[in-house]
């Protein structure tokens, strides 16, 4: 199935892919059931509203089929060459038949399905609908080749130890899965491949993670969703440099010690400096920082403009050069710390600074972490512009000296490390100040480097950190988790001698060391496998300490796939649901062709508006008959719809005058929203609004979505001791009270029902709460007919192959009706099934129609007018209908729990749809989106 379309950036990235502008539509060809023909008129009939049907499907058909098949087979040849020519993939010639023709076929499967998208993105966002997941070998077969086209043979791989090492590193916290690995990875050399590569993933809905330095510590590059990975590592170039206006252009791939290297020459440095091997496009995902950050700020201050590829290949840059500009939105800053969920950065414009005239750097030891963390407060409150204040506590200074991997042993106590930049003189009195600051909280030594080479020497025991705790590693087994957090300086003391002695009573070989200048710290924890849980609970409790003193789950490392949980609790649940707008939908987009998508959160239009979360939905026939017709009568499918309108629901949010339901509120939904000013609207007849807006009735979306609007007085509140699994049967019911009103049923009256699928068995439980003395269930189906004695009916009869007014006459014979039914009410919508109730009924008697057929039948015209009957037909449900239902419910006349076969998750949804078809359930729930 379909799921949403994802997009990674090298170290950073995380989530789903959206576009800053959205998504172009795809419309689908829907096939159309057309009523035998009966004679020359019907026939005519026909083959116009055939040829009515097919104009309505304009832009659908976009070849012949004899050009579709000739396209596809040279796709096929096609495919089946360019594999032959893959180098370094030995093989047998046996083989190479087998999985050439294998892989053949796949593609030509893959690419029947393939439609063809409007690459603008100025679709509007209301009509957004972001691409989605198809991961079938036939579709990821058949866009290698395009691939192939694009970046050449050699640039495509699909070796099985490629494949492994782009789903994770042994340094990242976060266990790739064994499923978690792409199809393929594609190299690319520029924007304009990155492009093409993007265009094809989004016509063939295919999910991409993109790659640059591989550094993430928190997950952030695993193929969760599969698809492709696209390695930047070829992008690795310096495109432009303007010393006069100190900015430089590169590309995604190029690494920022590569990058200071080269601006060293020319007296100039690029002053972010995160871990050893990051690139660029990763700094810009994650918005990182580094030792330098407490005077030169991260990464977002440091990004003038960025060259990036959005979903559907469309390429944008954010910006030009100028160091302001007040033109249009900040998009720079919008994709900087995005992780991979807007687009893929191929280029950014950074600037770049002179290096400092004078440096140095000085230690200082203290006798507790809390000590020292006060220290760092007093050097911030007195303003003094270090060039990097970090601290390492005493088991990481131990790991160091362990390790080997300084030129010299350290006292393993609680030690700050201060760079100091500046003028000759000013680097002077800095040193001198925060001597002075330490001396004030008690510290053990304080040493400064007196030239370059001691400089470099003091130094180095911050920057290998995380090497000397891998470094000291036992066995295979025993694994390095580092996250970090930050908080207000205020509470940097408490946090980080909390954590300390957290780590130290958990047994595990855990240091502490960050950028405390700007309340950033990290933990770097030992753990072996049985000791993994103790090592995620020490990480849990770190967070959220950090997030109950206001800080952040992240100060530089990015959330990744590790830390989603937590964002929730960080900025909240509105917030987040403001950065996602995920509102996921089961659409129909033609026969028996359904896709998982996210539509835009409906918005309150209106002072009484509800918006909804919907929590379960029930599979209806004439969803059903959408789903594999693509019409009911003259309702035609001709644009993506929605399916679903059976609902309950809980109260998210409330417009400014609703009063009878509140947020948190559970619900009834009724579906369809009146003009309210009509004829029929001001008669109460509100079901015969020819301006109904009716959920799953074209062209109007249906609730089998995670979100979903309604007016307040279309919300029923349910009572307490009424489950949402049965508001969402209370719309069928509704149908079932509004059939039942219209025949006139009253005490004691004998009652025929046709049909014992969902809404006949309710006509008969609804029948029997309003007093009928006798009720048959009918129905060719035995189980069916079993279940209804089961449910509600008195009597059963499965009509015999004979005339409706023979099996009309066995039906009163067997169920003593005397001179016929006082009402008979048809469910089924079967031309014998209405002809069969015309003959059962007496002089007199009410008919009903309820169930929709057809739309001509021969009807038993004699028969109702020598009776005298009453005829009526039976359209959803009218005025105080919902209102009948929940009652019957809440006081236990009728049970609707009987009826639900089972329920099914969201993603399960399409195959419910089948079992629902095959007759293999009653009624089948599906539960809301997560």
């Amino acid at each position: 199935m379909r799921m949403k379309s994802m997009l990674r950036l090298g170290r950073p990235a995380t989530s789903v892919l959206r576009c800053i502008e959205t998504q172009s539509q795809c419309r689908t060809s829907i096939l159309q059931s057309v009523p035998a023909v009966r004679s020359f008129h019907s026939s005519t009939r026909t083959f116009d509203k055939q040829e009515e049907a097919s104009r309505s499907f304009r832009g659908q058909l976009y070849e012949s089929t004899s050009d579709r098949l000739k396209r596809e087979r040279q796709e096929q040849a096609q495919y089946i060459k360019a594999s032959s020519e893959r180098k370094g993939e030995p093989r047998t010639l046996a083989l190479s038949v087998v999985i050439l023709s294998v892989a053949g076929g796949a593609y030509w499967l893959g690419s029947r399905g393939e439609k063809t998208l409007d690459t603008t993105s100025t679709t509007p966002l209301a009509r957004a609908q972001p691409p989605q997941l198809d991961t079938r070998d036939s579709v990821l077969q058949a866009a290698w080749v395009d691939f192939a086209q694009i970046v050449g043979k050699e640039n495509v791989s699909t070796i099985p130890d490629d494949l492994v090492a782009h789903s994770g590193s042994e340094w990242s916290s976060y266990t790739t899965k064994p499923n978690e690995k792409p199809f393929a990875i594609v190299y690319p050399a520029t924007t304009e491949e990155v492009s093409e590569i993007m265009k094809v993933c989004h016509r063939r809905h295919i999910p991409v993670t993109a790659l640059s330095g591989g550094t993430s510590l928190e997950g952030h590059f695993a193929p969760t969703r599969g698809g492709i990975c696209i390695d930047m590592s070829r992008m690795d170039k310096i495109l432009q440099f303007h010393p006069k206006d100190l900015d430089i252009v590169v590309q995604p791939a190029l690494g920022w010690e590569d990058l200071n290297e080269y601006l060293g020459d020319s007296g100039m440095f690029f002053p972010p400096d995160p871990g050893p091997g990051a690139k660029i496009g990763g700094m810009v995902g994650t918005g990182c920082s580094g030792t330098n950050a407490y005077r030169y700020g991260t990464m977002r201050e440091w990004v003038v403009s960025l060259t990036v590829v959005l979903a559907d290949g469309t390429i944008i840059k954010t910006r030009r050069r100028p160091r302001k500009s007040s033109a249009g939105y900040n998009l720079t800053q919008m994709f900087i710390g995005s992780e991979g969920t807007l687009g893929i950065v191929t280029e950014a414009t950074l600037k770049v600074t002179v290096l400092p005239k004078s440096q140095s750097v000085a230690v200082a030891t203290f006798p507790t972490i809390h000590a020292a963390a006060e220290c760092v407060a007093k050097v911030v409150g007195e303003g003094i512009l270090l060039a990097g204040m970090e601290i390492l506590d005493d088991v990481q200074m131990r790991c160091i000296n362990q390790s080997g991997m300084t030129s010299r042993k350290w006292q393993e106590a609680p030690t700050l490390f201060f760079k100091f930049a500046g003028t000759p003189d000013g680097v002077k009195e800095q040193i001198n100040i925060v001597r002075n600051l330490a001396k004030g909280t008690k510290n053990k030594s304080f040493e400064f480097a007196k030239n370059d080479d001691e400089a470099a020497e003091l130094w180095s025991a911050r920057k290998e950190a995380l090497w000397s705790v891998m470094a000291i590693k036992q066995n295979p087994n025993d694994h390095v988790w580092t996250t970090d957090v930050a908080v207000p300086i205020s509470r940097l003391a408490d946090i980080i001698q909390q954590t300390h002695d957290d780590v130290a009573s958990s047994g595990l070989i855990g240091g502490i060391c960050g950028h405390v200048g700007d309340g950033n710290f990290h933990t770097i924890l030992l753990y072996s496998d049985s000791e993994k849980q103790v090592a995620s609970d020490v990480v849990h409790r770190m967070i959220q300490r950090a997030i109950e003193m206001d800080g952040t789950v992240t100060g530089e490392h990015g959330v990744g796939l590790k830390k989603r949980e937590y964002i929730r609790e960080e900025l909240g649940e509105d917030t987040v649901d403001a950065m996602r707008k995920e509102n996921n939908s089961f659409v129909l987009r033609g026969i028996k062709d359904v896709l998982f998508e996210d539509r835009p959160v409906p918005k309150l239009t209106g002072p009484y508006d509800v918006l909804l979360r919907v929590n379960y939905t029930g599979i209806c026939g004439s969803d059903v008959h959408y789903w594999q017709h693509g019409r009911i009568g003259h309702f035609v499918v001709n644009d993506p719809m929605v399916l679903g309108h059976e609902s309950a629901g809980t109260v998210v949010e409330v417009g400014s005058s609703v009063s009878s339901v509140q947020k948190g509120d559970r619900v009834a939904m009724e579906p369809g929203i009146p003009c309210r000013r009509c004829v029929r609207c001001k008669e109460g007849k509100y079901n015969l609004c020819f301006d109904m807006a009716f959920a799953a009735t074209p062209p109007y979306d249906g609730t089998l979505a995670k979100y979903y609007v309604l007016p307040e007085d279309f919300c029923y509140k349910l009572p307490e001791k009424v489950s949402l699994e049965e508001g969402a049967l209370m719309e069928p019911l509704a149908v079932a009270v509004h059939i039942t009103k219209q025949s006139g049923l009253k005490q004691g009256d004998t009652c025929v029902v046709f049909g014992a699928g969902p809404v006949g068995l309710l006509c008969c439980a609804v029948a029997k709460a309003f007093g009928a003395k006798k009720v048959v269930a009918v129905d060719i189906n035995r189980e069916r007919l079993d279940f209804a004695m089961s449910f509600a009916a008195d009597a059963a009869f499965e009509p015999g192959r004979v005339s409706a007014a023979e099996n009309a006459q066995n039906l009163i014979k067997h169920n003593d009706l005397g001179r016929g039914a006082d009402v008979a009410i048809d469910a089924s919508g079967a031309e014998p099934s209405v002809q069969t109730a015309i003959h059962v009924l007496r002089m007199g008697g009410s008919y009903v129609q309820g169930g929709m057929g057809r739309d001509e039948i021969t009807f038993p015209i004699m028969a109702a007018c020598t009776k005298e009957l009453t005829v009526k037909g039976s359209f959803r449900y009218g005025s105080g209908d919902y209102e009948t239902a929940v009652n019957l419910v809440s006081s236990g006349k009728v049970d609707v729990k009987k009826l639900i076969s089972r329920k099914v998750s969201f993603e399960d949804a399409e195959k419910a749809f089948e079992d629902v078809k095959n007759g293999k359930a009653i009624k089948v729930l599906i539960e809301g989106p997560k």
